[in-house]
């Protein structure tokens, strides 16, 4: 049997969550609402045509999202808390972490690759691996980590796959 996700569950019976969004949708024209679809991949980089660019992105199409590339904790928590600061809605961060903040954010504590994790017998290391991440992403506002991956390495040629995978074999 499927689980529901405890956010969703608790967002669709929570009556003051679903008021306050029913309030941000009725102030929001088409446009606006199309803009919250959208994703937003920027470098936190904290140069004056980067902000420029920031602020364009967030108050004139009204992005839902953005997905950080790379840099350093401090330029990515300062560009989020603008964006943040910025946004009349709460814009949803992201990143791929898929070994951790440092294959994004210097500064950040560096994890095994996907494929060193594969082979831990202990779900109980993997468990708390994940933990961390969690606690790693909140720290930094980052609501959404696009990881673990699925890719299972089955083509030795190619480059990018290898040991961002967990392995090669689809079923553990």
């Amino acid at each position: 049997a499927q689980v529901e996700p405890l956010l969703l569950f608790k967002a669709q019976h929570d009556k003051q969550c679903q008021k306050w969004v029913q309030a941000q949708m009725s102030k929001m024209s088409i446009r606006e609402k199309v803009g919250q679809l959208f994703i937003y991949t920027l470098a936190p980089d904290e140069s004056k045509a980067n902000m420029k660019l920031l602020a364009k992105v967030v108050k004139k199409y009204k992005i839902g999202g953005l997905l950080f590339s790379g840099g350093d904790v401090y330029s990515q928590a300062n560009v989020t808390n603008a964006a943040q600061y910025m946004s009349q809605i709460p814009i949803m961060v992201m990143c791929d972490g898929e070994w951790g903040l440092a294959m994004r954010l210097r500064g950040t504590p560096s994890f095994p690759i996907n494929m060193t994790l594969g082979c831990i017998q202990d779900d109980r290391l993997i468990y708390e691996y994940g933990r961390e991440m969690a606690r790693q992403c909140r720290y930094m506002g980052i609501q959404c980590n696009f990881a673990p991956d699925a890719d299972v390495n089955i083509n030795p040629k190619n480059p990018v796959i290898n040991s961002r995978s967990f392995g090669e074999n689809a079923i553990r």
